[in-house]
């Protein structure tokens, strides 16, 4: 990220949320810990996280794995609605713009080459 990059020895990074620093705990800690060793600071906006402190920190990792569990809960429970429509015959997707019919007549068109030698003319 180039923000990283552009950081020096005694800034701060501020974030509007903790979850916009990185996509996972894993990612999270590694970051912190880079950010650590460089020595800059963290702030999330909305959250009230400083890692300046050490409540922050501890606020920080807490808000962290609070924030990846809720991911984690989110893809489950998104897995089990698609599951549970699909057994009730739902199939997802965007619904056809084309029944069998419309789709029949173009695919004439398509192969009459004499009348229709390119495809925008058959749509």
């Amino acid at each position: 990220m180039a923000a990283f990059e552009y950081l020096r020895d005694g800034d701060t990074l501020v974030v509007w949320k903790l979850s916009r620093l990185a996509r996972s705990l894993k990612q999270v800690i590694q970051t912190a810990q880079d950010m650590q060793a460089r020595n800059i600071e963290f702030r999330a906006i909305t959250q009230n996280i400083d890692t300046g402190t050490p409540d922050g920190r501890l606020f920080f990792y807490m808000t962290a794995a609070f924030d990846q569990f809720q991911r984690e809960l989110i893809v489950e429970n998104a897995r089990a609605g698609r599951a549970a429509a699909r057994s009730g015959g739902r199939k997802g997707g965007r619904p056809r713009s084309m029944d069998d019919e419309k789709v029949r007549l173009a695919e004439a068109l398509l192969r009459d080459k004499e009348n229709y030698p390119f495809v925008n003319d058959v749509i």
